[in-house]
């Protein structure tokens, strides 16, 4: 059964352009990292004869320490929690969009992919990210387009915001306040990501323990990202 929710890990200043916007960016294949998902996304293009191909990488997977350090940058990292069914449902009338889930491959497996998979290029990656859960969109196009492409994006599917988990509460209300401010986005739910330093985990060891009237500190309890 599919994940209700898609992730969205990237920077706290795109969360404000695309809660400002109602916009969520899909980024020229060429500025990603991975050179093998690259040549993969290029001969996809070939192949369709496309002017131009943009992506937006989201993960199926409950928040992790790897999410937070890769795709954010640390401290300047924030991740929009997305109602899986409605935001994939706003997509569908677009018929440059396509949206999948990607599968990981192993190189001894490369010898079964064939011409028929040709229209899976962009969602096939190396066994080695299987951890991400990665699930894609991207846009198609017939012509040259700009460097970044956006799709609509609806505040009614958000579940939440969260900020990353090395941000101090002083900042985070901060932060969380001029989000909430931004036109459309006051019944958004906006958190500091306590995964790192959470008060539930801390009682608990305290009780494994026998510790006593302990306080714990940390960050408040609240449900998994």
């Amino acid at each position: 059964m599919p994940e209700k929710h898609l992730r969205r890990y990237t920077s706290i200043t795109s969360v404000i352009d695309a809660l400002s916007r109602k916009e969520l960016a899909l980024l020229d294949p060429h500025l990603w990292d991975d050179r093998n998902d690259v040549y993969f996304m290029e001969l996809y293009k070939e192949h369709r004869k496309l002017g131009g191909l943009y992506g937006m990488c989201c993960t199926q997977a409950p928040e992790t320490y790897h999410h937070w350090r890769v795709f954010t940058g640390g401290s300047h990292g924030a991740c929009i929690k997305l109602k899986r069914e409605p935001f994939l449902a706003s997509l569908a009338g677009d018929e440059r969009i396509r949206a999948s889930e990607v599968r990981y491959v192993r190189l001894n497996d490369l010898d079964g992919l064939g011409p028929d998979d040709r229209e899976r290029l962009p969602f096939l990656k190396r066994f080695g990210y299987g951890p991400e859960r990665e699930f894609r969109v991207i846009a198609a196009f017939a012509e040259p387009q700009e460097k970044i492409r956006t799709v609509p994006l609806d505040v009614s599917h958000i579940a939440a915001v969260y900020l990353n988990p090395w941000i101090s509460s002083t900042v985070f209300e901060s932060v969380a306040g001029l989000l909430r401010s931004i036109p459309g986005c006051g019944g958004v739910r906006f958190a500091r990501s306590s995964l790192i330093d959470n008060r539930c985990w801390r009682r608990a060891g305290d009780r494994i323990v026998g510790k006593a009237g302990s306080d714990a500190a940390g960050e408040p309890d609240q449900a998994e990202p």
